[in-house]
């Protein structure tokens, strides 16, 4: 039964403000004091009598008229009473009613409002959708959304993140380093990174939720699992899901097993607890592995005085040599991070032919250190996701990503550093050495301590010019 209401005009001084108002900021007051000194108010206040001081009455819709009218020097508003609210569930209702079809109630003051309601006795979300004219699923969607956490609520309440974005985050409510990776792609206002970290997020809360099931379930079957560092040691060796026919290293698929596989071969040579599995957080899979081969140890002979010499001259290249790659490393990479020119048609045309090159596309992306999750992009929209990343950059930057990738990137970058490799019987060591000319012309990257004492270490004095030179030292830094 609707509220029985009468006008009347009130003084502001019998007026309070409802202490459960379900706005929790008022906007525009001095706007909309103007207003009313210029056209007076013209849209009255829903009030209820005051359940504990006689004559006095609770505003149910109208606080931020109430605010603007006392601004404005008024001193009586017109009203409408309506009576049968004196309860607080009826008045946060009739708030509801009055502010959720009009525009100026955000949707955190609505959720914060539904959750009074359901916090009282004999509240569910379809009597609140009923009472309130919203949808079961708009108010379940509401009520949810207050899971995301204050920093969520307050971008929504900010406009930096829209409200499809905030509910999505609000799913992962309790996986706070998830929260924390959504809500920053999604104030960054790009939809390739919400994207990426909406997949990401997907993908990892899965196998949260996976990984405990599994462990259970094979451990049931029999299987004696290894932590990931015994995993990684020498101790171990991976074998491939492709050699063990009935297993995989999916989650979803192994809890389906029904009982333990052992291979025949893995059986004869390891026994019947020889393949173990191991969770491998980093890769999100299990990972299958047997015992490695026991290595036999063999004595030495002792060494000559020439081979104690050459295997002196040996440690002394190496260790100057992993100086030398990682300052080089680091310079190189200082060259990527300082941009110089910024914009132009070679800057755009050198960002597209990136976006395009297929499998080089995502190690240049990793050099400039922009990579982004691609594993549910369509090629166009993958290629386009990887323009506008390398857009960003300077075509200095881009170039050097460019160089650096045709060098071979971080595993070609280390072959140039490694003694055996910088051999003159290489296969490539011309091409290597090609390519440390490029560093040195183009960067400025000099022939460091390292690359010196490897030259000397493979490239003796010849017999008619004397005495080989004294063994360099090799230095602590090295500045190129």
């Amino acid at each position: 039964m609707a509220p029985q209401t009468t006008f009347k005009q009130l003084e502001l001084s019998q007026l309070r403000a409802n202490k459960s108002n379900i706005r929790t900021e008022l906007t525009d007051i001095e706007e909309l004091a103007d207003s009313i000194k210029a056209q007076g108010l013209l849209q009255p206040l829903l009030v209820t009598p005051h359940p504990e001081v006689e004559g006095d009455y609770l505003v149910i819709g109208g606080h931020r008229r109430l605010a603007a009218s006392t601004a404005a020097g008024l001193l009586t508003v017109p009203c409408m009473v309506a009576e049968g609210f004196e309860s607080l569930p009826e008045q946060i209702e009739a708030m509801l009613s009055e502010n959720t079809h009009r525009s100026n109630l955000t949707v955190v003051e609505e959720a914060d409002a539904y959750q009074q309601l359901l916090d009282f006795p004999g509240y569910t979300v379809e009597k609140i959708a009923k009472k309130t004219g919203r949808s079961p699923s708009t108010v379940r969607r509401r009520v949810a959304l207050l899971a995301a956490g204050e920093q969520v609520l307050d971008a929504v309440k900010e406009q930096k993140i829209d409200l499809f974005q905030a509910e999505e985050i609000a799913k992962y409510a309790g996986e706070d380093d998830l929260v924390k990776d959504l809500t920053a792609a999604a104030e960054s206002g790009q939809d390739w990174k919400w994207d990426s970290a909406k997949s990401r997020a997907e993908k990892t809360l899965q196998w949260r939720q996976e990984y405990p099931k599994v462990y259970e379930h094979l451990t049931k079957l029999g299987y004696d699992f290894i932590d990931e560092e015994e995993a990684d040691s020498n101790a171990f060796k991976d074998v491939r899901p492709i050699d063990l026919p009935g297993l995989s290293w999916k989650p979803s698929e192994l809890l389906k097993v029904t009982s333990r596989i052992i291979p025949a071969d893995i059986l004869a040579e390891h026994g019947k607890d020889g393949l173990r599995p191991s969770l491998n957080h980093r890769t999100q899979s299990v990972q299958w592995c047997v015992p490695a081969p026991k290595k036999e140890k063999v004595s030495a002979p002792e060494p000559t005085a020439e081979e104690l010499a050459e295997k002196a001259a040996r440690e002394r290249a190496e260790t100057a040599l992993r100086i030398d790659r990682a300052a080089a490393q680091k310079y190189l990479e200082g060259l990527i991070q300082s941009p110089t020119k910024i914009k132009g048609t070679v800057h755009k045309a050198l960002a597209f032919f990136l976006a395009n090159s297929l499998t080089e596309t995502t190690e240049y992306a990793r050099l400039l250190g922009a990579e982004l999750n691609d594993s549910d992009l369509s090629f166009v929209e993958r290629r386009e996701a990887y323009f506008d990343v390398f857009l960003a950059f300077t075509t200095d930057q881009l170039a050097t990503a460019m160089a650096l990738e045709v060098i071979g990137s971080s595993t070609g970058f280390k072959r140039l550093f490694q003694l055996d490799e910088l051999s003159p019987t290489a296969w490539d060591f011309k091409l290597k050495q090609s390519k440390l000319g490029l560093l040195s012309e183009v960067y400025g990257l000099e022939e460091s301590t390292g690359l010196r004492l490897a030259r000397e270490y493979w490239e003796p004095a010849l017999p008619d010019t004397g005495d080989a030179h004294a063994p360099a030292q090799v230095e602590d830094e090295v500045n190129f």
